[in-house]
């Protein structure tokens, strides 16, 4: 394989994040919400679940996140995982869409604060920590690095420096966000097996995985003696030979996801030349460039003291997640003080 060119892509984009963010379960509720700075009757129509392909017919989100799906869906894991065996081109992931929605909180929209990208180098290990369904886990991810997914849409009293050049997301979809968080998470799962050379892991992951679609006897097209030798293969592996299979599959997985364009880009004249800059239409985007550059870079990881997540750590001495954005100490870290303080007292 050849380098056919070799050049740094760059990126000055910031992101707005409001001081608020709240669900309205009936999205109709959004006629009565007046506001001198948002159009919310406008978000109606942009918020509505847009059907998609999201997950392969080869692999299932992570079984947790399944049941938060079904517990929000009311049903159960079981119908919700059948349904997805027997995705159809094209269908929507559950039958009946609610259309739940994500907005900035109409007594708060006024008051935002804005971060350069640059500055978000823990955006995609944070984003792994959201529990999908869970509202407060999403909001108070919001809160931080602003909404993931949605509309891009600014507020009429935006200057316009601040309207070419940022990602303002005043509003999404509660259940397509969900979806596209299972999927996002199950990349990273087998991203983070990987950077952590965790075989055993992987191993444990792939048999399950087998074992479940043998006993399930709904699929016909089941071949048992060709899955009894899959079994056979992934319980004798060697650790090298995984783990390539596991980069391979990762490569798959990004790029057949719903963010396989990651970016757009375009060639920009400044006074020291031209350069070649990126534009991310939403956090999700940005997050898989991460995933690529640590997989292309293989820098540092660690584990987290406190909240026991995975990182990257540029420092060897670092113990916890990096400084989040508009933060001046590193969250886990001050609240790993705290939780010693009170230990002591």
């Amino acid at each position: 394989m050849s380098l056919l060119f070799e050049y740094d892509i760059y990126n000055d984009q910031s992101v707005v994040v409001f001081h608020n963010y709240k669900q309205y379960k009936n999205i109709n509720k959004l006629n009565s919400i007046e506001n001198k700075y948002y159009d919310y009757k406008s978000f109606i129509e942009q918020s509505k679940f847009n059907s998609h392909k999201y997950f392969s017919k080869s692999k299932s989100p992570l079984y947790s996140d399944l049941v938060r799906l079904a517990k929000y869906e009311k049903t159960s894991a079981k119908e919700i995982i059948s349904y997805l065996q027997n995705l159809q081109k094209e269908e929507d992931i559950v039958k009946d869409i609610k259309n739940s929605v994500i907005v900035a909180d109409d007594k708060s929209v006024d008051y935002y604060e804005v971060y350069n990208l640059g500055n978000a180098m823990g955006l995609y290990t944070e984003l792994a920590k959201v529990e999908p369904f869970n509202i407060k886990s999403i909001i108070n991810f919001s809160k931080t690095f602003g909404l993931p997914t949605g509309n891009i849409s600014f507020p009429n009293t935006f200057d316009k420096t601040l309207v070419n050049n940022s990602i303002c997301i005043p509003s999404c979809n509660f259940v397509e966000l969900n979806l596209q968080l299972m999927e996002y998470k199950v990349i990273f799962e087998v991203f983070e097996s990987i950077m952590m050379n965790n075989t055993e892991k992987i191993k444990e992951r792939e048999i399950q995985y087998i074992e479940s679609t043998t006993n399930d006897s709904n699929n016909k097209h089941i071949n048992i003696a060709l899955r009894k030798s899959k079994l056979d293969y992934f319980k004798t592996i060697d650790d090298e030979t995984l783990l390539k299979y596991e980069t391979e599959y990762l490569s798959d997985l990004i790029n057949n996801s719903i963010f396989s364009k990651l970016f757009n880009w375009s060639l920009v004249s400044t006074k020291k030349g031209h350069k070649l800059k990126s534009h991310y239409n939403n956090l999700f985007q940005f997050a898989y460039n991460q995933i690529i550059h640590a997989m292309l870079k293989k820098p540092n990881f660690k584990k987290c003291e406190y909240c026991e997540h995975l990182f990257e750590a540029p420092n060897d001495k670092m113990k916890f997640c990096p400084t989040l954005p508009f933060r001046a100490r590193s969250s886990c870290e001050m609240a790993s003080r705290n939780k010693r303080k009170k230990k002591r007292n």
